[in-house]
């Protein structure tokens, strides 16, 4: 089974470009040239009988399969670092934190440099999870959740606000046809985060109370919600700080400039009152460093 993984070399210089979304970036990080980058993922592809990334003139963007990857080569090397640091007996500071995968991706992870270079002292370790985040049953130290802030036992800080626009793919548009009103988009299959309440706030905003039609499926992850739009199987609600990219490349339409605030946002959560020199309040507060 070992035999079969692909060379760590590969993988590693995978996630790295995977992270930082250039194969430049990734160079730097890891001390080699792009060109050795890029020829470590081209023989990543050819194993794996698939393309990884979308190649564009001065950045990257994972495709599907690459997005897949990513996420469970995170998790190796995650594992792979909490052994090593376990047998080795450290004693660094660690500080476990729960977030969901979009967030993750598309938010927290290009940020995570800047940690490592005001924090070196702390073992940062990232859990993922695609599932609402129940935080007194789960055993970290911190979680960036989405929900009503009504969370119990803990403590909590909203850490931005959030807009979300219906979105989809060109390719949707063609097949069934233009958009030119709101209700038009009562044609479409639409695609909903966890449950059905975001996109019935959104059509109450338009003065569409109780429409007659909510189809579509609902889907836990945000981060395949989005994908699944841009795939051209439905309308989705996206967030625009998540979203923005996909809109200037034209992988998805923002047919309308209506948005709207979910009566869910995100929040950082914690166990109780942190000591101002721990490395929880560190962690903490360099994640609202990046809120406002």
């Amino acid at each position: 089974m070992i035999n079969s993984l692909p060379s760590l070399t590969s993988l590693r210089a995978f996630e790295a470009a995977g992270s930082s979304g250039s194969f430049k970036a990734a160079a730097n990080d890891l001390h080699v040239s792009p060109t050795a980058i890029s020829h470590q993922i081209r023989k990543l592809e050819e194993e794996l009988g698939c393309s990884l990334f979308e190649r564009r003139t001065r950045k990257v963007v994972l495709t599907h399969e690459g997005e897949f990857l990513l996420r469970a080569v995170r998790e190796g090397f995650l594992n792979i670092s909490e052994a090593v640091s376990h047998l080795r007996g450290s004693d660094r500071p660690k500080v476990s934190l729960a977030v969901g995968a979009i967030l993750a991706s598309r938010w927290l992870t290009p940020k995570l440099s800047s940690f490592w270079e005001n924090n070196p002292d702390i073992d940062l370790s990232l859990h993922h999870t695609p599932r609402a985040i129940d935080f007194t049953d789960m055993n970290v130290d911190l979680a960036i959740a989405w929900g009503d802030g009504n969370w119990t036992d803990c403590q909590k800080h909203k850490l931005f606000g959030v807009e979300a626009t219906p979105v989809l793919s060109p390719t949707l548009i063609d097949k069934i046809g233009k958009i030119n009103t709101p209700r038009d988009l009562l044609k479409f299959p639409l695609i909903h985060h966890r449950d059905r309440t975001s996109w019935k706030q959104w059509f109450e905003s338009i003065g569409l109370n109780n429409p007659a039609s909510q189809n579509g499926i609902i889907i836990e992850d945000a981060n395949v919600a989005i994908r699944t739009a841009i795939d051209g199987q439905g309308v989705a609600l996206g967030i625009r700080s998540f979203i923005d990219d996909d809109i200037l490349t034209n992988r998805l339409v923002q047919p309308f400039k209506n948005t709207i605030t979910p009566s869910r946002q995100y929040y950082l959560l914690s166990r109780n009152t942190l000591n101002k020199n721990s490395p929880q309040y560190r962690v903490v507060e360099w994640i609202k460093s990046f809120t406002g």
